[in-house]
Parts: C-alpha cells; structure tokens; sequence
C-alpha cells in the first residue's frame, strides 16, 4: 500500500474515533436509522464499486475506509447512544432508493450505474445533517472528525487517476463535508459571538 493510501486509512480512522468518542461523551445524539442506512448505502457503493472495477482496491481505498469508519461509527452508537431504530420517511426513502438500485442491478448486471445511482443516494442522505444544523442554528456534529473526513477524501483523489467511480465517490464526499464544515463553522462562530 502506498503512503496516500495509508493516509487515508489513518484519516478515517482518526474520523471514526473522534465520532465515537463524541457519540461515548454524549456530545452528539446521532440517529440510529441514519447510521443504518449510510451503512447500507457505502455497503452497495462499495460492492458495485468493486465489480465494476474489477476488484480495484487501490484506487477504492476511500470507499473501503469510509464503509469501515460507517460501521465503527454504528457500532459506537448501539454501544453508548440512543439505540431505538425509528425510520423517518427520508431514512425511508433512501433504503427504498437503495432497494430498487440493487433490483436494477441484480436484473441488468450494470455495476457501474448501480453504483453511480447509490452515490446520488448516499449525497441524498446527507441533506438530514444539513437540515438539521439549519433547523437548530448551532453546531451539533464533532467539527474534528469531519475535519479528518474531509482530508481523507481530499488525499484519496490522488489515488484515483483513471477510475471515475473511484474519483466520483471522493469528489461527491469531499463536496458534501465541506458544506457541512462551512455550515459548521457558521454556526459555531455565531454562537461564540452570541
């Protein structure tokens, strides 16, 4: 493994911990049926990633990292957070998104759609956070963890020369946690004035 590689490893790593520590210390109440479904959807990306790369790990290691971080992040949720699984009608549609991109790649064997429907998904499954942090007009996430996620998808896009699945997936996560760390900020220097 070269040395991004393992930088984008260590970045998650660190991203997961930090969530977990944040989710232990009750700093953040993240919901279950979120996690759930963000671990079903980087589960498919992952796999459709795979078959229609041809088992391209090194370019992929991103999406390898950020399905392992989703499971420890789940994993410090059923652990110390709130453990009651209640699907909102978004949690909802997303799976069902979820489901009939795995119909329509289980009946045309297409990998490589299957795998861009998921990211526009998984994109989807991020407008909660963004709602949320408008609705409370505070910051409620753990600035640090985001912070690491966003040097990983950073670093992983120079891994993925050539593979535009791979560079999709990292261009859409880096897009997506800036807005949220700009959302963050926002509201974390509003309340600091207030």
């Amino acid at each position: 493994m070269s040395t991004a590689s393992w930088l984008v490893v260590i970045a998650m790593a660190l991203q997961a911990y930090f969530y977990s520590s944040a989710v232990k210390k009750g700093k953040v109440a993240p919901a279950l049926s979120t996690w759930i479904t963000f671990l079903v959807g980087t589960s498919l990306s992952l796999t459709t990633y795979l078959i229609a790369s041809e088992h391209d790990f090194r370019r992929g290691v991103y999406s390898i990292a950020d399905t392992i971080a989703v499971v420890i992040c789940l994993a410090s949720i059923l652990l110390w957070g709130d453990r009651r699984v209640r699907f909102r009608r978004f949690d909802k549609w997303c799976l069902s998104a979820i489901g009939a991109i795995v119909i329509y790649g289980l009946m045309t064997g297409d990998a490589w759609h299957s795998n861009v429907f998921t990211q526009i998904v998984i994109g989807c499954g991020y407008i909660p956070t963004y709602a949320k942090l408008w609705q409370i007009k505070k910051n409620s996430e753990p600035i640090t963890a985001w912070v690491c996620g966003l040097i990983s998808s950073l670093i992983s896009l120079h891994l993925t020369s050539g593979n535009l699945l791979a560079t999709a997936y990292s261009k859409r996560a880096a897009i997506q946690m800036s807005v949220t760390l700009m959302l963050m900020l926002y509201y974390e220097r509003r309340s600091k004035r207030a």
